[in-house]
């Protein structure tokens, strides 16, 4: 609110209010948070959708058949150089949020990407019940991919962080170290997949 209070010379007094709202910027689907698409990997930006809106441009949530995933939606781009399954994440983020993936001109006709749509982080994510999502999807280079932000419901409104990133980047195995007892090699570390293995000397 912008408040001007103005008094003559006799002592009368008189004001005036106004409220101006200062939208997000990637509250507007023909807008957009632009990712750079030579962006070094992992690239986070932060959002507010304090001030976001719905438009009749935004398309409903596909992996909620009821009308959360509507609300303070914020648009964000990337068009990656490379074909290949990439992530989008909102972990560090204390908003609940459903991430949906589209194709498309920036406000539509869109066309959702396989698999485009999260409201939960899955089991295997970092940042599993957390109320964040981590949506991971096919993409192929040179194909815009747009990126809705919408609040699970009109309340969950603050800070939103979207992390992209290659998805075996976040998912590769990761030593944390090496010990032997007896005859045996115990290695430690993260993300090993169920059957695998180490080689020694190459």
């Amino acid at each position: 609110p912008v408040t001007l209070t103005a008094t003559d010379n006799q002592g009368a007094v008189a004001s005036a209010s106004v409220m101006v709202t200062v939208n997000e910027p990637a509250d507007d689907c023909a807008a957009p948070y632009v990712i750079p698409s030579d962006a070094p990997l992992p690239y986070s930006v932060a959002l507010s959708n304090e001030t976001a809106s719905a438009q009749r441009f935004d398309p409903g949530s596909t992996c909620d058949s009821r009308s959360f995933g509507r609300s303070n939606t914020l648009w964000l781009e990337f068009t990656p150089q490379t074909a290949g399954r990439y992530e989008f994440s909102t972990c560090g983020s204390t908003v609940d949020v459903v991430l949906s993936a589209w194709t498309g001109n920036p406000c539509g006709p869109f066309t959702p990407v396989a698999n485009g749509c999260n409201h939960t982080a899955d089991p295997g994510s970092s940042c599993y019940q957390t109320r964040t999502s981590d949506l991971v999807v096919q993409a192929d280079a040179g194909v815009p991919l747009r990126i809705m932000v919408a609040s699970y419901s009109p309340v969950d409104i603050g800070i939103v962080n979207v992390t992209v990133d290659l998805f075996g980047h976040s998912k590769a195995p990761v030593i944390s170290g090496a010990t032997i007892v007896g005859k045996k090699l115990i290695v430690s570390g993260s993300n090993f997949d169920s059957g695998a293995v180490i080689e020694l000397n190459g």
